[in-house]
């Protein structure tokens, strides 16, 4: 038997950024439920700032 809870994934390095079409984001971004939120605390006050720099370390695009 196998206990699952020990398992570690490490996906975030696998992510890779992908081309999608504004509206079609957007339709996917509203019908997405939000349960998960999570707070997050930085030096950051910049919004455009925190927005680039979260990009960068995600590996993910900026559409607008």
């Amino acid at each position: 038997m196998i206990n699952i809870n020990e398992i570690q994934i490490d996906f975030i390095n696998a992510l890779m950024p992908a081309e999608c079409a504004e509206l079609e984001f957007k339709l996917k971004w509203a019908e997405y439920e939000w349960e998960n939120k999570v707070h997050v605390s930085t030096p950051l006050t910049d919004l455009k700032t925190y927005v680039e720099y979260f990009a960068k370390e995600m590996n993910i695009k900026l559409m607008t």
